[in-house]
């Protein structure tokens, strides 16, 4: 029987799971043109939120202000109803100056606001204040997370782990701290040519999650931007399956299939709360921790703010992984549906092997998802098979996941109708298989003709990289005078999430900032 528990709430956010207000009341927003009262509420984890009246309790849903609180100043005029809060919105550092009704309701404001700006004395909190503070200290703008005075020789590198088009990782260690990481070094040519990369620090930095690969921060060199990332120490999915095929002579069992699609469908579903979609979900995507977790990886194609009206249109993902609007030239646009496409994709690959529209021509791959049916090689579980047909609906709003209820109508699925969400999310089922390392250093789960590779740490690979540093810096500029132009207009992660669907009332009432609604049970 499902769990009640929400699924998708990530754990360094305890007061989004179960909200803690610390106070709240009528304020009016200094320095804006309106000035207009907003009731505020106030919650223990430093979010404060504005609507345009009171709401019922635990309905926290459409603020119309959103901010995270990490400084309140000090008060000097006694005889003023004003105070001043530093904070962050949309990961970007900001000052604020409210008027409270009176002297006294601006005292109450300002013990509370202290409450929590001292939040980091708490051990749970002390982790979500230190990552504010290392996020504004990233006025580069674009790179979130950026730590200054890092550099190569902060780090030991012991490992080749993969490269790209676009640069290189590597497994290195941590001098300072001795910890392991895996570190994504990116040219800046890259950078200025695909703005992707820089949204792809935003999605590592802000969307916290226990199945989704989290960045600790990111640095940057003469020539490179480099994110300091979870080290899926496991291996990817692609590399267990075919290591399970060539030692047991077959593929995933349900059980562990189904295992691995929950907590996929868990960080899917995080991303979906944020209002991002993933659009590049395949096996080599799905690293496993040393535990044998899941962990979603490599978010460059990875976009956000988008609703009924700005659909997205990008001709973008692996061709076996996209789903039939992607390649559909007349199609009105495609949203978060496409990444439970995938999931179907990859729940059929886990226990079939293939691809269901395998080919080897690229062409005929793109008809195939388009036109022809998903079919089964061999007879296997009826609701195994539902859920696949139901991922892999080629009408995106007949797919399961494509409604307002998202990743509660996956779980309310048959398929996971044993599956304790809570225990889950809490890392209490145990994974059905556990990587055997001996220590940090062990990559026996990855390629060993990749990691026989050598490691080069050149930062100037040509002649022109001086050149391409300097146009990196105005591409950064750039992208900052539009975020401090659009400051006002620029959605936090709430509003990104309250606007995927504006003019959808149910899509906002099964969807809330703060509050979701539990998981169905059956």
């Amino acid at each position: 029987m499902a769990s009640n528990s929400n699924p998708t709430s990530p754990s360094v956010q305890p007061a989004r799971q179960h909200p803690v207000i610390i106070h709240e009341g009528w304020l009016q927003k200094c320095g804006s043109k309106n000035l207009k009262y907003r009731y505020f509420i106030l919650f223990s984890d430093g979010g404060l939120l504005g609507f345009k009246k009171p709401r019922a309790r635990g309905d926290y849903s459409s603020p119309v202000k959103t901010y995270t609180v990490t400084t309140v100043l000090e008060l000097n005029d006694p005889a003023s109803t004003k105070f001043t809060i530093k904070g962050v919105k949309s990961s970007k550092v900001i000052e604020r100056t409210f008027s409270a009704n009176n002297v006294f309701d601006r005292e109450k404001w300002y013990e509370a606001l202290q409450k929590v700006a001292a939040r980091d004395k708490d051990p749970v909190m002390h982790a979500e204040k230190s990552e504010v503070s290392i996020s504004s200290t990233a006025m580069e703008p674009g790179i979130h997370g950026l730590k200054p005075n890092v550099t190569f020789k902060d780090f030991d590198f012991v490992r080749f782990l993969g490269s790209g088009a676009n640069g290189q990782v590597l497994l290195g260690k941590e001098r300072k701290s001795g910890k392991f990481y895996a570190v994504k070094m990116l040219k800046k040519k890259s950078v200025v040519k695909m703005d992707q990369i820089v949204n792809e620090s935003r999605v590592l930095f802000v969307c916290k999650h226990q199945f989704v690969t989290s960045m600790a921060y990111a640095f940057k060199t003469a020539g490179h931007v480099c994110f300091v990332m979870d080290f899926g120490i496991g291996g990817d999915l692609r590399h267990h399956l075919a290591d399970t095929r060539e030692t047991d002579g077959k593929y995933f069992d349900i059980n562990r299939t189904r295992f691995y699609a929950a907590e996929i469908a868990c960080g899917l579903g995080h991303l979906h709360y944020h209002g991002m979609v993933y659009r590049d979900l395949k096996l080599e995507n799905v690293l496993l921790d040393r535990s044998g977790h899941v962990k979603l990886v490599d978010f460059g194609l990875c976009a956000e703010n988008f609703d009924d009206q700005n659909r997205l249109r990008s001709f973008c993902g692996t061709p076996e992984y996209m789903a039939p609007e992607v390649l559909d030239v007349k199609c009105e646009g495609y949203g978060r549906a496409v990444d439970w496409w995938a999931l179907g994709i990859v729940v059929y690959e886990m226990i079939y092997g293939l691809s269901p529209f395998f080919e080897t021509d690229q062409f005929e791959i793109y008809r195939l998802i388009r036109e022809e049916p998903v079919t089964f090689p061999t007879p296997s579980d009826p609701v195994t098979q539902a859920f696949i047909r139901h991922l892999l609906q080629k009408n995106q709003k007949e797919r399961l996941g494509s409604g307002p209820g998202d990743i509660r109508d996956v779980q309310d699925h048959a398929f996971f109708k044993d599956m304790d969400w809570a225990k889950l999310h809490r890392f209490e089922v145990k994974p059905p298989f556990a990587p055997d390392l001996k220590d940090e250093t062990d990559t026996k789960y990855f390629d060993k003709d990749i990691l026989s590779k050598e490691i080069k740490l050149t930062d100037f690979d040509d002649d022109d990289d001086v050149t391409w540093d300097q146009r990196f810096q105005r591409h950064q500029m750039r992208r900052f005078l539009s975020s401090v132009d659009n400051l006002e207009a620029t959605n936090t992660e709430e509003d990104f999430f309250r606007d995927l669907f504006r003019d959808n009332p149910e899509c906002r009432k099964a969807f809330t900032a703060f509050s979701f609604h539990p998981a169905r049970k059956g």
